[in-house]
């Protein structure tokens, strides 16, 4: 149904808002009207977008979990029928001039509308959503989210978006009933989710495709493992330069003997044209890496890692630092209380640098914003983020907020708007992404996302503050992937 954005009662006042989670403001809207994750989620963006008509900025709210109540707010009065339209409210009187936001109400109207009611010093607006309304004005609304189903409904093995073009790539597969495979990469839409075009496809076959992502400049890089009885014999990668042109334009052909040596990672900054590549033997140790320019089919130094622990068995996340061009490496092994190690590799002469992480336990996620030199991590045991300044080899512990004990995954950066992506899974349960600026500050938290364990890869396009993960699926799907604004 259209949504509107209805008329202002009063002058709106652009002023700073006080800063705080969002995620309370949705636990207190499932508490009081028992509404789903995913519902909530949809009606944070267009409270946000509201608000952000009233403001003139980008804002979050104020812990509303202990503020609110459903018949009183402390000693103010909170009610819900004394509007026709059930309209609940909430109101504190504003003093001085200050023009913060003092308290929020809402109120569902039906389960595709809900309304907003924000008091502040010095003017109140009305701000509506409503399903009812003709000539409904939607340019101020966040852009509605898309599920990208594959083509064929099979398992997604890997995804990424063009972050300076309008399309993404995945691979899938899907099982047979006979035990055979079909499988395929195709490229989709990024605004609309459809499938643009199947690139290639295999049918009655046991190998499979890999989707790396997107790399360089509009580049799109996946990989062919090539099957007999029950064991990889050959892996080939491809390249589609550019994404847009939907086809296969190319091979890459990393120093990777794909029969006794594995493709670990592949990490690049889209818009520079090199990335850095992770690989080691089946065989324990011998770890490497390597720069690649993806497009030209070019490639660096191969580059030994015989730090033990950054070549031991549980392998280090890695991030590329194009502005120096070398690779980051973080992971610590063996005991739960073990300190991470943090490894910087220069691609181009081979010299590496190491200084002592922080936080406990293995490290699950990292990521670089090269225009700054700060990273983020996540570790195991501690239920932390960690934030470094690599030119100072210093850093500070965050906290992770609104799940618990839990420890964070996967790690993405937007360096357009210096935030950083957190996944943080719950177990049989529907996880959230934080969204931390590059000094710690906590600035959202997103939810209702099917991440696993193992965390789940943030697909961002900076430009359009989208992104994509990977998601349950429906109608015959086994998967999808979920787009969200931020």
């Amino acid at each position: 149904m259209a949504a509107s954005t209805k008329r202002f009662i009063g002058k709106a006042v652009t002023c700073p808002v006080q800063k705080t989670e969002i995620a309370s403001l949705r636990k207190w809207y499932l508490q009081t009207f028992d509404m789903r994750v995913t519902q909530a989620k949809s009606r944070e963006r267009r409270f946000l977008a509201a608000v952000k008509l009233v403001f003139g900025q980008d804002c979050t709210f104020i812990h509303t979990q202990n503020l609110l109540r459903r018949e009183q707010v402390k000693n103010k009065s909170f009610s819900s029928s004394s509007m026709s339209d059930t309209t609940g409210f909430c109101t504190e009187a504003a003093s001085g001039s200050c023009c913060r936001v003092l308290a929020v109400g809402v109120s569902f109207l039906t389960k595709q509308a809900f309304r907003c009611l924000i008091i502040m010093a010095g003017a109140a607006c009305f701000l509506g959503l409503a399903s009812t309304s003709a000539g409904a004005d939607d340019s101020q609304l966040p852009a509605k989210e898309i599920t990208v189903k594959d083509k064929f409904g099979g398992q997604i093995f890997g995804y990424g978006v063009d972050q300076n073009g309008t399309e993404g790539i995945l691979s899938e597969s899907v099982l047979l009933p006979d035990g055979n495979l079909l499988v395929a990469t195709e490229t989709f839409d990024q605004s609309t989710g459809k499938i643009v075009k199947v690139v290639t496809k295999k049918t009655e076959t046991q190998d499979d495709f890999v989707a790396w992502g997107v790399v360089g400049k509009h580049v799109g890089l996946f990989e062919q493992e090539h099957v007999q009885g029950i064991f990889v014999v050959k892996r080939t990668f491809d390249i589609l330069s550019p994404l847009a042109g939907n086809r296969v334009t190319g091979k890459w052909t990393p120093p990777v003997d794909g029969k006794t040596q594995l493709l670990e990672d592949v990490e690049g900054n889209q818009g520079t044209p090199n990335v850095a590549a992770m690989a080691s033997p089946y065989a324990c140790c011998g770890r490497f890496v390597f720069g690649s320019d993806v497009a030209a089919n070019k490639f660096g130094p191969v580059i030994q890692i015989n730090d033990p622990i950054l070549n031991a068995s549980v392998p280090p996340v890695l991030a590329f630092d194009s502005k120096h061009n070398r690779a980051v490496l973080a992971q610590a092994q063996g005991a739960p209380f073990t300190v991470p190690e943090i490894g910087l590799v220069n691609l181009a002469n081979g010299k590496i640098t190491k200084f002592t992480g922080l936080g406990f336990g293995f490290v699950n996620g990292l990521a670089v914003d090269s225009a700054t030199g700060i990273a983020c991590t996540t570790t195991e045991t501690d239920n932390s983020a960690e934030f470094y300044d690599l030119a100072t080899k210093t850093g500070f512990i965050v906290v992770l907020p609104n799940i618990g004990l839990y420890s964070g995954a996967t790690v993405a950066v937007d360096s357009l708007h210096k935030l950083f992506f957190i996944a943080h899974p719950i177990p049989a349960a529907l996880g959230e992404i934080h969204i931390y600026d590059e000094k710690g500050n906590l600035k959202n938290s997103l939810g209702g996302f099917a991440i696993g364990p193992g965390g789940t890869t943030i697909a961002l396009n900076p430009g359009k503050r989208t992104g994509f993960v990977q998601a349950h699926g429906s109608n015959g799907n086994s998967s999808a992937l979920q787009s969200f604004t931020y």
